[in-house]
């Protein structure tokens, strides 16, 4: 009878546990380093940019890798967001750098009144492993 009781007694205990509310708190944007990021394994940082000169969209960025990084390659894309999707207007391809860090710079002329997407796609070399990262940003142009 007692043991019983016991198993009794540790089920509820289990069952009023799981039932604890766990919170997590939200990252503060107005500080800085408090945004959250996925951890690479070969990769610092993966950082897109788009701006606007008129109707030219300047999209840019760039890929830092963790020391030993050898090779990273990329492929940038600017993409017209519309009501039915998004559409890729240009694509930059074979962009590459020999070493721990790809910047890149990237012009073209586009239709004012829309969102555009600027993507940047890589993978990223080192100690014989390869490891893929991507960005994006939108922004409005007219």
């Amino acid at each position: 009878m007692k043991k019983k009781l016991v198993s009794l007694a540790m089920a509820a205990l289990l069952l009023f546990a799981a039932n604890v509310p766990v919170f997590a708190a939200s990252p503060d944007k107005n500080k800085a380093g408090s945004v959250m990021r996925p951890q690479y394994t070969n990769t610092d940082t993966i950082c897109a940019l788009l701006d606007f000169s008129g109707d030219c969209a300047n999209g840019g960025g760039f890929v830092l890798g963790d020391a030993g990084t050898n090779k990273i390659t990329a492929t940038a894309y600017l993409k017209r967001v519309t009501s039915n999707g998004t559409t890729t207007v240009k694509a930059w391809t074979g962009l590459t750098a020999y070493g721990d860090e790809l910047d890149i710079s990237k012009s073209y002329y586009v239709a004012s009144g829309y969102d555009y997407i600027f993507e940047i796609d890589a993978w990223v070399y080192r100690y014989g492993t390869v490891e893929y990262v991507e960005d994006d940003v939108t922004d409005h142009c007219g």
